[in-house]
């Protein structure tokens, strides 16, 4: 009967819906999850931006007294020129409260926040129009350059702040960016080297004038050729497997979609032919049909044809966006010498190798499989993952023999979100024979750093963390 039919029906298509299901890969997927959550921007990060740009703008922020939530003034006409400019309606004037990290808005979070409270970050369109704005306010400076130093280091280099960007062959060009990412280069004796621009958190403008040393500059098109080779070629593979995968799943898609589709209109015009023959006139709605069947052809045709456009990958030369003379600060104390408030210390490159080779041996021996992650900017130096698939986090120091350790501001943000996934491994006797291995879960909460020098530079003494966590070695 008709029932059973449509019972069969609707078994069939969850069928198809299930068998489609089951071609995506849930454990790359809870990959992807676990690496957003390690990756994503800090709220800390979000806020610090919004504030300041905020009040640069002629806005104003207020913290309300009883939530951790954040009231904001009316919108700064600077700021609604923009917005109009880039086709973003924003209001006069912001009623609601905002927060900056998602999890206050969770039912399952502890702490309460009113009502109707928003979530105010990337994607938000007061946001992106503040994000436009501080860009349009700096082009004349990443015109010009500038200058930072940066604590933990004992010679100047130069950097570079570069776009990389993949673009596919739709015809739409708001539709080819495939794939962008932002890159500092650094320069110094050693050569080339890539990074996060997360590395800019480490950097602070100088106090005062500052000497200026004769660093050579190489020629913009030898810089963009090294980048193309090391970053963008890569990033083209990586880009090229993704697409891939991702057009042979919507490719399967499209086809059952459009092959049900015309399959039940090519139906109803079957019925409605079969009407004819007993002298029913329906030949208007038939020949509707029949367009309606030849447009989901050529709609069909299209998607796959744009599919097609999809894998057409191209990458161009990077675009070199600005640079800067990253400088050592005049006086800095070596790793001997007693912690002085407001002199920050310089680190010792052997003694962290050192240190982060004891701490990889280490997780080998658990029977874990550790990743430097060290110069990728994720604030943290090793991610080990366990036979179970459970991961640590883990920041490693290193002491030539002990004393007190130093992390920089964003480690200690980053070790304080990621809470008791976090490790501090601490390596001492770097130099001796045999060094030893502290360590720290979830240090942050444990542990009492103290700023050292301009908030990017924190200092736990030896007392604080040698009787925190566990010897290892």
């Amino acid at each position: 009967d008709s029932a059973s039919k449509a019972r069969v029906g609707d078994l069939i298509e969850l069928q198809k819906k299930t068998s489609f299901a089951s071609r995506l890969d849930l454990q790359a997927a809870r990959e992807l999850r676990d690496a957003s959550d390690e990756r994503r921007l800090q709220p800390l990060f979000i806020q610090r931006f919004f504030e300041r740009a905020w009040t640069a703008c002629g806005g104003t922020i207020i913290e309300d007294r009883h939530f951790p939530v954040w009231h904001l003034g009316p919108v700064p006409s600077a700021l609604k020129k923009v917005a109009s400019e880039i086709k973003k309606p924003i209001p006069d004037k912001y009623d609601t409260p905002f927060v900056f990290d998602k999890q206050l808005l969770s039912v399952a979070s502890p702490i309460r926040v009113p009502e109707h409270t928003r979530l105010l970050g990337p994607g938000d369109p007061l946001f992106d129009t503040l994000i436009e704005w501080a860009i349009r306010e700096a082009q004349e400076a990443f015109a010009k350059g500038t200058r930072l130093v940066d604590p933990n280091i004992d010679e100047p280099k130069r950097i570079w702040l570069v776009r990389s960007t993949i673009e596919d062959g739709r015809l739409e060009r708001a539709k080819r960016l495939a794939h962008e990412r932002l890159i500092v280069v650094s320069l110094d004796r050693s050569g080339f080297q890539a990074t996060s621009p997360s590395y800019l958190l480490d950097c602070l403008p100088p106090e005062g004038e500052v000497e200026l040393p004769a660093l050579p500059r190489p020629e913009d098109k030898k810089l963009q050729l090294w980048i193309y080779e090391e970053v963008t070629e890569k990033q083209l593979e990586s880009v090229h497997a993704l697409r891939e995968e991702e057009c042979e799943l919507r490719r399967e898609y499209l086809l059952d979609t459009f092959t049900d589709l015309i399959l039940e209109r090519q139906s109803e015009l079957n019925d409605l032919q079969q009407a004819q023959l007993f002298g029913e006139a329906n030949y208007e709605e038939a020949e509707k049909l029949r367009g309606k069947i030849e447009d989901l052809k050529q709609r069909r045709k299209d998607r796959l044809a744009e599919l097609d456009q999809m894998l057409q990958l191209r990458a161009s030369l990077p675009e070199i966006l600005t640079e800067a003379l990253v400088l050592p600060v005049p006086v800095a104390l070596e790793e001997e010498e007693p912690v002085k408030r407001g002199v920050p210390m310089r680190r010792d490159d052997e003694v962290e190798a050192i240190a982060m080779d004891v701490a990889m041996r280490y997780e080998r021996s658990r029977g874990w499989k550790p990743f430097d992650v060290s110069q990728e900017g994720e604030h943290y130096d090793i991610r080990s993952v366990g036979p179970n698939g459970e991961k640590r986090y883990i920041e490693v120091k290193g002491r030539a023999k002990s004393g007190a350790i130093i992390l920089t501001g964003p480690e200690a943000d980053k070790l304080r979100q990621l809470g008791d996934r976090a490790w501090l491994y601490i390596v001492t006797s770097c130099k001796g024979k045999q060094p030893k291995l502290r360590v720290i879960q979830d240090p942050l909460s444990k542990l009492n750093p103290e700023m050292l020098y301009r908030e990017v530079q924190f200092v736990v003494e030896e007392a604080d963390w040698t009787t925190k966590g566990e010897e290892a070695l």
